[in-house]
């Protein structure tokens, strides 16, 4: 859907508010030392909901990216909060043929980059272990699929580019 959205409208949209959901989950506890012991913590999603016309209608939404809520990182909600306020106009890329469905980032952001590198991960890791210890189709095979995922994450984590979806939310002047 985020490719498709490439294509989707773009329409002024004016931010009606930011909605914190917060749900708890069980993480192991660190260092620990026992498997079944559980810290509950409260993970907090964020999401900006807006409005916008379209052909005389107010339509709201709160889908701001396919496959992403904001950040849970407090760093990452204060930048989020400088950025995005209430009564602020942004761009919402509404779905023609739907104008009940808009987005505010489309195209490829970091969850999806993110599904795409660990698919071709499991992939290669697979490609590796059955030339590197199966033989099959070839030892040189399986090491050449061990560099290209070496390499792989060397380029994903290691390049310090911002995979904030917040860079990719425009503000209308």
């Amino acid at each position: 859907m985020s490719v498709v959205a490439q294509s989707w409208t773009p329409a002024e949209a004016t931010i009606e508010k930011i909605i914190y959901e917060a749900s708890s989950s069980s993480s192991p506890r660190r260092g620990s030392g026992k498997r079944s012991s559980r810290k509950k913590r409260t993970v907090r999603r964020m999401r900006v909901a807006y409005s916008y016309q379209w052909e005389g209608d107010t339509i709201t939404s709160d889908r701001n990216a396919f496959l992403q809520g904001f950040s849970t990182k407090k760093i990452d909600r204060d930048k989020i909060e400088e950025k995005l306020v209430v009564g602020e106009r942004i761009v919402a890329y509404v779905n023609p043929w739907n104008p009940k469905k808009a987005v505010l980032v489309r195209g490829i952001h970091n969850s999806i980059l993110f599904c795409y590198v660990s698919a071709v991960s499991c992939f290669l890791v697979f490609a590796a272990i059955s030339g590197i210890f199966l033989n099959y189709p070839s030892v040189d095979f399986g090491t050449r699929s061990l560099v290209v995922l070496v390499v792989l994450y060397i380029v994903y984590f290691g390049i310090g580019i911002d995979r904030s979806v917040l860079r990719l939310i425009e503000v209308v002047p």
